[in-house]
C-alpha cells in the first residue's frame, strides 16, 4: 500500500511539473516593439510538406487551409516560386483551383502566434496577383469557438505592393491564435512575400534586411516561447 501511494504521489508531482513547463507564460518582455513575431514569412530557407511549411530550423511555421475539407467547395494549392519575389530568391505562390465565394473557407496562416491585450499590433506583407482579387485578414483563436480577434479586407493588384493593418489587441493570447489571410472569395492566383507581425505601429517596425528578418526572429522565438530572454 505504501509503495502504491509513493508511485501515485510521484506521478502527480511529475504531472504538475510537466504542466507547469507547458504553460510557461509567453515572455512579452523578451522582444522590443517592432520585432517580427512570425517565422519564415520571407519564404527563404523553408521547406514544404504538403499543406505545412517548415521554418529554417525545421519546425512548423505556416499552414495552408486549402478548403477541400468539410464540404466547403474551395480548393487551393501553394508552391515556392523562384521566378517571383519582392525580396530574396523566392515567394509563396497561392494557386486558386476553385473559389467557394466565402473568404474563410481557405486560408494561408501562421499558427501559434501571441499578442498582449491593450497593445497595438501591426500586420504587413507584400503581394502581387495575376489580376485584382480580394483577401481578408484573419487573426483568430485556433480552436473552438474560433473567436475572431481582427479582420479587414484588401484588394491585391497586379504588381508588388505592401498591405498593412494596425489594430488594438482585445485580449491576451498565449501561442493560441493564427495570423494569416482568408482567400476563398476568389480563385485568382497571387504571390505572398515578407509577411510580418509585430507589437507597435508601422513606424515602430525595426528595420532589417527582409531576406534575413524571419531567420533572425526564429532564433529568438524558441527562446521567448520558453519564457527566457536572450
Amino acid at each position: 500500500m505504501a509503495r502504491a501511494t509513493y508511485i501515485w504521489a510521484f506521478v502527480v508531482c511529475l504531472g504538475v511539473g510537466v504542466a507547469g513547463h507547458a504553460v510557461t507564460p509567453f515572455d512579452f518582455d523578451a522582444w522590443e516593439d517592432g520585432e517580427n513575431l512570425l517565422v519564415g514569412g520571407d519564404f527563404e530557407d523553408v521547406t514544404m510538406a504538403g499543406t505545412v511549411l517548415n521554418g529554417p530550423d525545421g519546425s512548423e511555421a505556416w499552414n495552408l487551409e486549402d478548403g477541400t475539407c468539410c464540404d466547403r467547395g474551395a480548393d487551393y494549392a501553394w508552391e515556392l516560386d523562384d521566378s517571383e519575389s519582392h525580396t530574396g530568391d523566392q515567394s509563396m505562390k497561392i494557386i486558386g483551383n476553385t473559389a467557394s465565394g466565402t473568404d474563410w473557407h481557405a486560408k494561408v496562416r501562421h499558427d501559434s502566434a501571441s499578442m498582449k491585450g491593450g497593445e497595438d499590433y501591426t500586420v504587413a506583407f507584400w503581394a502581387k496577383a495575376t489580376k485584382a482579387r480580394p483577401v481578408s485578414l484573419s487573426i483568430q483563436l485556433q480552436h473552438d469557438p474560433w473567436t475572431s480577434f481582427q479582420g479587414g479586407d484588401w484588394t491585391l493588384i497586379e504588381e508588388w505592393a505592401e498591405y498593412t493593418r494596425t489594430f488594438l489587441a482585445p485580449v491576451d493570447n498565449d501561442r493560441d491564435m493564427w495570423v494569416g489571410l482568408s482567400l476563398a472569395d476568389s480563385d485568382v492566383d497571387f504571390w505572398l512575400d515578407d509577411f510580418r507581425f509585430w507589437q507597435g505601429e508601422l513606424k515602430d517596425e525595426i528595420g532589417a534586411d527582409p531576406a534575413t528578418r524571419s531567420v533572425d526572429a526564429h532564433g529568438k522565438l524558441s527562446l521567448r516561447w520558453a519564457g527566457m530572454k536572450r
